[in-house]
């Protein structure tokens, strides 16, 4: 957390709050992606319905659209804050990965114990998350597809990011 805050990748809620536990919302994954990509496209208004050219998130959405990363929820709509299952945070971390260029090594793949409520979306991303030792499932077996990814889970990942991409 500390890194990434040196790093101006991540903020707290506050001065003095990061709230590691709290979820993370679709807008705040997309952001902070689009920090650490270092991406300088400007754009000027997005092409979702909920997502308006005075939010703060429209510029990390908009690039997030156009480079593939991330897409709408369906009926035009981001829906930005709505938190980012953890489903989604593995589909987003893949395609950010690929258009990063990074080919990261495998680690042996897990057979999570709850495969089977996987979203036919996210199976892939699921399976190329972990094996690239970005995401992995909880003591129990289970991935949790649909559980939120937390600001804590997410600062890890992006530091896991940072390091792989060095090494590469």
């Amino acid at each position: 957390i500390e890194r990434l805050a040196t790093e101006n990748i991540i903020k707290g809620k506050s001065e003095s709050n990061f709230a590691p536990d709290d979820s993370i919302t679709r807008a705040e994954l997309v952001t902070l992606l689009y920090r650490l990509s270092a991406a300088e496209e400007k754009y000027e208004k997005s092409k979702f319905s909920d997502v308006t050219e005075n939010d703060w998130y429209m510029q990390a959405i908009s690039w997030a659209e156009e480079k593939n990363i991330a897409s709408g929820m369906g009926e035009g709509e981001f829906k930005p804050n709505e938190y980012v299952t953890r489903e989604q945070t593995a589909v987003f971390l893949v395609r950010f990965c690929e258009y990063m260029g990074y080919n990261f090594n495998h680690t042996e793949e897990i057979a999570f114990a709850d495969a089977s409520v996987f979203s036919d979306w996210s199976e892939s991303s699921i399976s190329k998350a972990q094996k690239y030792g970005l995401i992995n499932g909880f003591e129990d077996g289970l991935f949790a597809p649909q559980a939120s990814t937390t600001r804590a889970q997410t600062a890890k990942i992006l530091c896991i990011i940072l390091d792989k991409s060095i090494k590469e």
